[in-house]
């Protein structure tokens, strides 16, 4: 049962992970964005500590969208309709008078 609630939490969390990745009207892709910090700073730069992200960073970053990615195509595959759907019948318990 408490599984079965991380699981349904896990999956509603990262649901539309995958459509945010592609490029809306006026935006760019995800994986075009980290390309481009690592070439050109980003416009507040004069209050960040490091102008521009890394190799290592884009990398880093790169992986890390990879891996939400196949999260959400392997917990969204798992969807299948569960027949058994829990409720938990609550119980009252009294002590009897003394």
């Amino acid at each position: 049962m408490r599984f079965n609630s991380h699981l349904s939490a896990l999956k509603k969390h990262i649901d539309g992970f995958g459509d945010a990745l592609t490029p809306g009207h006026g935006t760019s892709s995800l994986g075009d964005q980290i390309t481009q910090a690592t070439l050109a700073p980003p416009l507040y730069q004069d209050k960040l500590f490091e102008p521009k992200l890394s190799r290592d960073q884009a990398k880093a970053l790169q992986c890390a969208v990879n891996a939400l990615q196949q999260l959400e195509a392997t917990l969204m595959a798992d969807a299948v309709k569960q027949p058994y759907i829990a409720k938990p019948q609550f119980e009252l318990k009294a002590r009897s008078p003394l």
